[in-house]
């Protein structure tokens, strides 16, 4: 987490909610919850979201802007380089999800206005899309970076980041 990000922040994307938290509360966070699994679609979306907020925001700020986006590429373990390559693939990806965005929902909008249940195969099917185009960034991504860059990142996505994220059902348990 970065230094200026001092507020917990709930980001839910999928079936993800991703919670900001300090190192020291991690543990807590995790106590009785279950961390998705390693490589998880949704911990990249969820990343690639996050990296869109955080540089329209650092692009606000112009006297701390460029700092900011440097202090997560070293908490990422990433250079300057990587990180603007991870820019680059998270915009790519984003892009191309708003139309299965927009088809999921007037499917399921014309179907309640219609009285009917959403049919699960076909909001699953939606669902499946969003992945493969999410996995398709996961690869690219791979392919932007660095080698020692990729691994850095993996490892933190994997480890630290993967801590930090409960599921949706989860948080309406409590």
């Amino acid at each position: 987490m970065c230094k200026r990000c001092c507020v917990p922040l709930l980001l839910i994307v999928g079936s993800l909610a991703i919670v900001g938290v300090p190192a020291a509360s991690q543990e807590r966070v995790q106590a009785g919850t279950s961390a998705p699994a390693v490589d998880d679609p949704g911990l990249y979306l969820g990343l690639f979201s996050f990296q869109q907020i955080l540089r329209k925001d650092a692009a606000g700020d112009r006297a701390n802007g460029d700092g900011l986006l440097r202090a997560v590429a070293r908490d990422y373990h990433i250079s300057d380089a990587d990180f603007a390559a991870l820019g680059k693939v998270a915009d790519a990806v984003l892009a191309k999800l708003p139309p299965i965005h927009a088809a999921a929902k007037a499917y399921s909008s014309s179907e309640v206005a219609a009285g009917r249940m959403p049919d699960r195969a076909k909001i699953e099917e939606f669902q499946r899309q969003e992945a493969d185009i999410v996995r398709g960034g996961m690869r690219d991504l791979e392919a932007a970076l660095s080698p020692e860059g990729w691994r850095n990142l993996h490892a933190y996505i994997n480890g630290a980041y993967r801590l930090t994220v409960v599921r949706k059902e989860q948080i309406r348990a409590k």
